[in-house]
């Protein structure tokens, strides 16, 4: 395991700056990699996408040891950026554990150019695709602006992905006490709907969800479903 011991080695992991989009020099084995926090961390300043897996997935090993990432700030600019959290993207095979979030605050990207828009959002990860297991998102927001299209979770927007060929995404003994707030989704027209999703724990499952929590406010507007847990 790569030790992790400040907030820009952990945003190194996968090779891009977080603040600014800008290529930095990867820490450890990149998304392939494993790692190990090695003491609690705080975030200061507004990070503009994901400090992990922006682009691609993170299919490695990352081990909190129990400890704290706190006051970690997310508000997406770049049109390309839809996966949105601590992680973009938890892909097959990759594992993050014995983790605790604290006041968080995650914004919905105004400015992503997919048509229709959707966007998954959540403090841990957008998308989960691997496994998480004892991570707590203890305290914090989550915030869809007007924006249509948005799944978000206190701890994951999407875990699995319906109609994916992938399968094993899990989320076991977790939980998120992260208040989400979406506003109004948009209609269903014909195959096209961008409605907005919400949930205490997670968005939509479409995978396994075991001895876990949530104990958020989710808050929706019309043209939106929503659910204390998923």
């Amino acid at each position: 395991y790569t030790l992790v011991y400040s907030m820009s080695q952990l945003d190194a992991i996968d090779g891009i700056n977080a603040v600014n989009g800008n290529s930095v020099t990867t820490y450890g084995a990149g998304l392939g990699g494993n790692y190990a926090l090695a003491t609690n961390l705080s975030a200061t300043g507004t990070y503009t996408q994901p400090l992990i897996a922006t682009s691609g997935s993170f299919s490695g090993r990352f081990d909190g040891l129990g400890h704290t990432i706190s006051n970690l700030t997310i508000a997406p600019t770049a049109n390309n950026i839809n996966q949105i959290g601590l992680f973009g993207i938890i892909g097959q095979g990759g594992q993050v554990s014995n983790l605790v979030l604290s006041a968080v605050s995650i914004t919905a990207n105004p400015s992503s150019a997919q048509t229709p828009n959707f966007e998954f959002i959540g403090a841990l990860a957008g998308q989960n695709d691997g496994v998480i297991s004892n991570v707590t998102a203890s305290s914090g927001q989550i915030n869809g602006l007007s924006i249509t299209g948005v799944t978000a979770g206190g701890l994951v927007g999407q875990n699995g992905q319906n109609g994916s060929t992938v399968t094993g995404e899990t989320i076991q003994n977790s939980s998120a006490a992260v208040n989400v707030t979406l506003g109004d989704g948009g209609a269903c027209n014909g195959n096209s709907c961008t409605q907005n999703t919400a949930g205490g724990l997670v968005g939509s499952n479409a995978g396994s969800i075991a001895a876990s929590s949530a104990s958020g406010i989710v808050i929706v507007g019309s043209y939106a479903t929503a659910g204390g847990l998923v």
